[in-house]
Parts: C-alpha cells; structure tokens; sequence
C-alpha cells in the first residue's frame, strides 16, 4: 500500500508517484489505461528517471501518443527490440510467439523454433502448455528489472479479463510442470510479482457502475490469488471539485449535479471495499485526451489549484457544500 488511503501527497512530494522498478497498469477497455501508461512515462522522465515502456500482443499505440514518428517501428515490433524515443524515454513491445521462439532458441532449439514459427506450429506448441506465452513476458520483464538499466519499467496491460490470466500463469504451469526450464521460468515469474519491492499494479477505472465492479473483483483476485501488490487505484475523468464550486449554478447543476452523486457513490463504494490509496484525475487536467498535460497533473504539487488528487471526504464535503448533494 502506498500510504494511507485516500491521504493527498504533501507538498514536497509529486501528487502521483507508483515507486516501484517494474509497474503494470490495468483497467477495464475503455478507462484510458493505455494514455495514462504513456503520461506516467512522460511524468518519470521529468522527474530525471530512465524509463522503459512496454505493450504486451505486439501492439505499438504508445509511441504515437508521445509524438514518436512511425519509421522503423514495425521492425521493432516484429524483432521486440527497444527503441529509444526520446532522451531517457524507451519502448518495446513484447509480441509471445516471438518470446516463445527466441526462448527456445536459447535453449539450443533454434533450429526446431524457426520450423515451428515457419509452419505456424508454434501456436500449437504454446497451446499445449497454459501460460507458457505469458510466463515467458512475465520472465522478460523480470530480467529488465534485475538488469537494472532503468529506472522505472512501466507496462500497458492487458485488460482486467485477461490481466487475471497474465498473474495467474505462473502457478498455473507450476501445476503442469513441476521441474526443468519451464517450471524455472513460472518460478521466476512467480517471483517478481510476488515480491513487493518490486512490482506494483496500477488500476485504473471510471468512477461508474461496471468498471469500478470490475477493478474491485480485479483487485481481490491478483492480492488473494497470485499475491500481488496493489500500489494504487486512479480514477480518470472525474469532476474537479473546484471547477465544480465555480459552475454549479442552474442549467449546469441539474446536468452536472446527479453525475456528482453518482460519482461520489462510486468512489465512497471503491474506498470502503479497497483500503489503497486513490488518486482523482480531473477533466479539467485533460481527461484522457491529452498525453502532455495529464503528465503536468500527475506531476502537480498537491495543493495547488487542478493538481490530480483529493481525498475522498475533501471531494464529498465540497459536493455537499456546493450542490446541496
């Protein structure tokens, strides 16, 4: 945990700070995982921290967000190698039939790996052993973190659905396999997530009916099952409370005011069921649409006027007091 929940950052700290080597964002399609993952990475540069960005399937939305230009980057997608945005700023994306491969390779079945990538075998190989594609992404992240050229390894994951499968492969190709390479990959891969020093899961929801369900049974899944440690939940596109001061006055009260409510239900129901700190991303501070200045509101001084956080009990008190909520 970071922190006590709900407590705003001090003044002499950043407002959003996910202090781990290796960090894994999630969230149900749709919250703006993938542009938060890109201002996080933006915000870490500014802060003098080498950073790495990884997506996971091969795909490569990241860059464009950062204003990187397309030339070569479908060679790096195919070959996974990193490239170098900007100064201090990298990505990869990590494609499994390709780690899978080049894995294989590595165990003196190169050979054997390309016939099998050649004749679409591969898949076939993969399928026969579940969770092998993501034990082996888990395991490259983990030699990222142990090589230590970076500061901060900070991921676009997968969905909620398909992040529970991600944490979860490891213990389950420890239950197929019980010794050799394979179950010394789901060991390693079991390792990193486990440990709290350093891996940490950022999730990342509207403060609406279905995605805030989703990362409450999201949350208790990866702590109960794979043991991973929830560093945080960020809360996108929520009204500012001192925006909202300024306009809840006729027309603009009876549209805004039942959002409000409805809002502060939400997040008083994510506060009372998970006891991790919660960080409120405004619309004012850009909602989703913008990289540059969502990084500027993640890296604000709590306290001044748009920064990215408030407690619950601030934002509840400020509802009351100005929409009679």
């Amino acid at each position: 945990m970071i922190g006590e929940a709900g407590c705003m950052a001090s003044r002499d700290q950043r407002a959003l700070d996910f202090a781990f080597p290796l960090l894994v964002v999630t969230g149900k399609g749709g919250v703006g995982k993938t542009v938060l993952t890109a201002a996080l990475g933006t915000e870490a540069v500014g802060s003098g921290l080498s950073t790495l960005l990884v997506e996971l399937g091969g795909r490569s939305e990241l860059p464009p967000l950062l204003g990187a230009l397309s030339v070569g980057l479908n060679k790096a997608a195919e070959s996974g190698e990193i490239v170098a945005l900007s100064e201090n700023l990298s990505w990869q994306t990590l494609a499994p039939d390709r780690l899978l491969a080049g894995w294989l390779a590595g165990k003196s079945m190169g050979l054997i790996a390309n016939q099998l990538e050649r004749t679409g075998a591969l898949s076939v190989l993969a399928s026969s052993l579940p969770g092998i594609r993501d034990v082996l992404v888990l395991g490259h992240l983990r030699s990222l973190v142990d090589e230590g050229v970076y500061d901060r390894i900070i991921v676009d994951g997968p969905a909620t659905g398909r992040a529970r499968e991600l944490f979860r492969s490891p213990r389950l190709l420890a239950e197929v396999v019980s010794e050799g390479p394979v179950a010394d990959q789901a060991e390693r891969a079991d390792d990193l997530l486990s440990d709290d020093t350093k891996t940490a899961i950022a999730l990342v929801t509207l403060a609406e009916d279905t995605p805030v369900s989703e990362t409450i049974e999201l949350a208790f899944d990866l702590e109960d099952d794979p043991g991973v440690h929830l560093g945080g939940i960020v809360v996108n596109r929520v009204i500012s409370p001192l925006q909202t001061e300024k306009t809840l006055t006729g027309v603009t009260a009876a549209v805004l005011g039942p959002r409000l409510e409805h809002e502060y239900e939400q997040l008083g129901r994510i506060a009372a069921e998970l006891p991790v700190e919660q960080w409120l991303l405004s619309d004012v501070a850009g909602g989703i649409g913008d990289v540059h200045d969502i990084s500027q509101a993640l890296g604000a001084v709590a306290g001044t006027p748009m920064a990215a956080t408030s407690t619950i009990s601030q934002t509840q008190n400020s509802a009351t007091k100005t929409s009679g909520l």
